[in-house]
């Protein structure tokens, strides 16, 4: 096996033992300023789209330092095991339904999609606590106030 002329067979073999979060790609939907919508629940930049080019059938990860990124089907399952929930594990806030947008009109969705990123990010870095739920809340109302405004009749 060889890569540009190198022996891949030369190189120190590895193997993977990380940790990540991640869900197969059901549905993408793809929205005007080129950011995404996976499974209408997970908002991606318009950045990750170009970047990882994700298709449906793979897998969307995160890793434990915040990065994101696509794994093809067959390298994901090849290289990760499912581990089981159990009443530790920590379930997404039931808030976050909200912030999907993939239904919505191009329009709206398009003034959603920064709210559903930025709910996401809070997910990853925050602890879930009160306070996050409040800020979560909060950001929902932002989300809704936006929508609104972009209906208003003058």
């Amino acid at each position: 096996m060889e890569a540009a002329g190198v022996n891949l067979e030369a190189l120190p073999l590895w193997q993977c033992h990380k940790r990540v979060r991640a869900v197969k790609i059901e549905t993408l939907d793809h929205l005007l300023e080129g950011g995404g919508s996976i499974n209408e629940l997970i908002g991606v930049s318009a950045e990750y789209m170009t970047k990882h080019k994700p298709q449906p059938g793979g897998y969307w990860v995160k890793y434990d330092d915040g990065y994101s990124s696509y794994s093809p089907a067959a390298a994901f399952e090849g290289g990760y095991t499912l581990i089981p929930a159990t009443s530790t594990a920590s379930p997404i806030d039931h808030i976050m339904q909200f912030f999907a947008f993939a239904h919505l009109p191009a329009k709206l969705a398009a003034v959603s999609q920064p709210f559903s990123v930025h709910a996401w990010r809070m997910i990853e870095t925050l602890p879930r606590n009160p306070e996050r739920t409040v800020a979560l809340r909060k950001l929902l109302e932002a989300k809704d106030a936006a929508v609104r405004a972009l209906l208003a009749k003058d």
